[in-house]
């Protein structure tokens, strides 16, 4: 969420609480053409549909995805995420990916006279500049293996000092972090007989800052299974694939800094599980499903907790054709 942002609180009565991814041809050898295009094209691959480290990009390829990611949580907290990615194969081996965040959210709070208070803040986000590195690169006539290491850096173009009446805005509300972070890992992605497998490890590292609000240092690990269910079996032409994807995303978020002081048990933990299903074709992807949170092991008593969330997805290859 934003650089540009806006802010607007509204007044209501009281009694609310306050809130927060060829063809089959008649000789054998047009037949192996096909299946090689198969296993081994970005659009057959297991493509992640709620992170982007492990997403598949060839050589010379420029991929861009659009998520719609709406999130209702307790303490009367609605948010929608609208991150665009783009991503673009140097070589065979470096791949360079972006992410520009957008969103929006809202939340009830407490005037100083103890009304509740409708805020909300909506605006660009944080922007996350990565490269990529093929470390290992293994193709096979049934599968493909690929373990690439990471490093980057968001740049601070969302605002972690929106306020409202003078106050600072919960960190929910905040757009952006307010500094340089760091950012590195390593990601995975495995195509193995009409199945697909990713997952990452990824660390962010927020400085403390002196203004604003500075969110805690991130740890999160993600994994994804992606079972092709449709069709069952390989047919004249390049079939277009219907696919389940179950994700998984583990996020750890260390103590957060308001004006440079540690904020008290503001650290957390959550782990939610996500089932999309998929379509899938040579040139596009698309996706809707649901995102369930399973574990929310919060410091405060008091933390925000999501309650349930929605994930859509629209992934397009531009040199593809």
């Amino acid at each position: 969420m934003g650089g540009t942002s806006s802010i607007k609180r509204h007044h209501k009565g009281s009694g609310a609480r306050k809130g927060l991814h060829c063809c089959w041809f008649a000789t054998a050898k047009y037949v192996t053409a096909l299946f090689s295009a198969l296993l081994f094209s970005p659009a057959a691959e297991a493509a992640p549909a709620t992170f982007v480290t492990a997403l598949p990009v060839s050589e010379s390829q420029i991929l861009s995805r659009f998520n719609w990611e709406p999130m209702f949580s307790g303490n009367d907290l609605t948010s929608v995420g609208f991150p665009v990615d783009l991503g673009y194969g140097i070589t065979a081996r470096w791949t360079v990916l972006g992410t520009f965040h957008e969103g929006y959210a809202s939340m009830n709070t407490f005037s100083p006279t103890g009304a509740v208070e409708p805020v909300h803040s909506a605006g660009l986000g944080d922007t996350l500049v990565f490269l990529r590195y093929t470390l290992i690169k293994h193709d096979k006539m049934h599968s493909t293996l690929r373990v690439t290491p990471l490093a980057g850096v968001f740049i601070p173009s969302g605002d972690n000092q929106l306020r409202s009446d003078g106050e600072l805005l919960p960190q929910a509300l905040q757009t952006g972090g307010g500094s340089w972070s760091p950012y590195f890992g390593l990601a995975m992605g495995t195509f193995h007989y009409g199945n697909g497998y990713s997952g990452d490890v990824t660390y962010r590292f927020n400085p403390v800052g002196k203004t604003g609000i500075t969110p805690g240092s991130q740890f999160r690990a993600d994994w994804q299974e992606q079972w092709r269910f449709y069709p069952f079996h390989l047919r004249d032409g390049f079939p277009h694939f219907a696919l389940l994807s179950f994700e998984q995303n583990y996020v750890h978020n260390e103590q957060s800094d308001s004006l440079g002081e540690a904020v008290p048990k503001s650290q957390g933990l959550y782990y939610t599980q996500d089932i999309v299903p998929e379509f899938q074709s040579m040139n596009y992807l698309v996706g809707f499903g649901v995102r369930v949170p399973v574990v929310q092991d919060y410091a405060s008593p008091t933390a925000v907790r999501q309650r349930c969330g929605f994930v859509m997805v629209f992934e397009y290859n531009f040199s593809r054709h």
